[in-house]
């Protein structure tokens, strides 16, 4: 027995143990990690100092085309935002486009039912809970101490309810048909696998429901005689129809008719709130942002590096020089914090995209680099693929510390590999940057 105690390897499965626990409890462990990671980059962090090369700031035209860039980013996305919800605006309520900090939470078919926005209830108290992205209702206002929303305060940033969302309010609306007959019907959202994002029920002719066989037609709100206090205007887009049913070899069994959303949530980066009265304008404040050094870390890429300040570096915070974002950070101890290029990223990104031309709107787009060089990234979209036009891209609703409206580069549609290019600024050596470690 003292034989087979001593040769028992307690060592090797302490060790197992631990690194189990490691694998399965990471948030209990993160602040080990972020200690080790910050003294394994100490002498990375002294080497560099002493080699460091010096960084030259942007020239003033530089400066001035990113502010004109930006400009017109907020100016065309608040027009064309605002022009197309008529129905709102010939009931007299006042526009006021909100920046999106991210989506959250699963609801109806797995995509996210909720928006975070980067002002807070408080801000928002005199707004109606309608909530548009052009002619699209997207959801509705959550308040503080209520529904989804019981263990919010004023003063945290205020939450959209998709309609995808288990405690959105459901809406009256109709499916415009090809024979110009519309079928009027209730929507609300879906469970997470049901095949779309939202349900219709209480289909004024059930019969003629059960009989569709083609989808994607257009589904817009329907006001309702009887006046309210949570009335919807008639005429704003919820999304198109999805058939879902049985194949008999010809025609379609129709089981259930789905509605799915005009664009992924994700892709969102402004939103539209309407005031009864125009009190509160449009927030061009910048997020609290700390200067920096970014040392390119010897990856065979170029595309990490390490950042160090004098304050704690938040997860996920914005890595920006004169005005472009170089990628985001993962923080470790002692004020330091390991950059991720966004050439170099393999999460998705929200962006927004500025095209040439004038007339088109500004875009928000959803994916992820499929593969990059030294100057140039290739963009992949989630879902189906689109046109895309030429212009410039800017960082959309990626969390509180990477904001929208952040310079990635030039765009363009590459139409041999069907992704968008996208020329990347060339960096080298040490650089003088700064991080986001706060919100509007």
């Amino acid at each position: 027995m003292a034989r087979a105690r001593a040769a028992f390897p307690v060592g090797l499965y302490g060790t197992l143990l631990l690194a189990l626990c490691w694998l399965l409890l990471p948030e209990l462990l993160r602040p080990v990690e972020r200690l080790l990671l910050g003294i394994a980059c100490l002498p990375q962090r002294f080497l560099s100092h002493a080699g460091g090369q010096p960084a030259l700031a942007a020239e003033p035209h530089a400066r001035a085309r990113l502010f004109e860039l930006r400009r017109g980013l907020w100016q065309r996305s608040r027009e064309h935002d605002v022009e197309r919800a008529r129905p709102l605006l010939a009931a007299g309520l006042e526009p006021l486009p909100c920046r999106v900090r991210q989506a959250q939470r699963r609801g109806g078919h797995g995509q996210p039912c909720e928006l975070v926005l980067d002002r807070s209830y408080e801000e928002l108290a005199g707004c109606s809970d309608l909530v548009t992205c052009g002619d699209v209702l997207l959801g509705f206002l959550a308040r503080p101490g209520v529904g989804a929303a019981e263990k919010d305060r004023p003063a945290d940033p205020a939450r959209v309810l998709l309609l995808n969302h288990p405690f959105s309010r459901e809406v009256a609306a109709r499916v415009q048909l090809a024979d110009g007959v519309d079928l009027n019907c209730v929507v609300g959202p879906a469970a997470i696998v049901d095949p779309a994002p939202m349900r219709t029920t209480l289909h004024d002719d059930p019969y003629r429901a059960a009989r569709l066989q083609r989808g994607d037609a257009a589904v817009r709100t329907l006001a309702l005689d009887a006046p309210w206090i949570g009335a919807v205007p008639a005429g704003l887009l919820v999304g198109h129809t999805r058939i879902w049913g049985y194949d008999t070899g010809g025609d379609t069994l129709t089981i259930g008719l789905y509605v799915a959303t005009p664009f992924d949530p994700r892709a969102v980066p402004q939103v539209v709130l309407w005031q009864s009265v125009a009190g509160l304008a449009p927030d061009d404040r910048e997020p609290a942002r700390a200067p920096a050094r970014a040392f390119a870390l010897p990856d065979g890429t170029g595309g990490r590096w390490l950042v160090t300040a004098k304050v704690a570096l938040p997860d996920g915070a914005a890595v920006v020089q004169d005005g472009v974002c170089l990628g985001t950070v993962r923080a470790v101890a002692f004020g330091q914090a390991l950059c991720t290029s966004f050439a170099a990223s393999r999460h998705a990104w929200s962006l927004w995209l500025l095209p040439d031309d004038p007339r088109l709107s500004p875009q928000g787009l959803y994916g992820q680099v499929a593969f990059a060089d030294a100057a140039t990234a290739w963009f992949q979209l989630h879902g189906d693929d689109q046109r895309l036009p030429a212009g410039f891209l800017f960082t959309g609703g990626n969390g509180a510390y990477c904001p929208a409206g952040l310079l990635i580069g030039r765009a363009e549609p590459d139409l041999d590999v069907h992704l968008l290019r996208i020329a990347l600024p060339a960096r080298a050596g040490a650089q003088q940057v700064e991080v986001v470690v706060g919100g509007t």
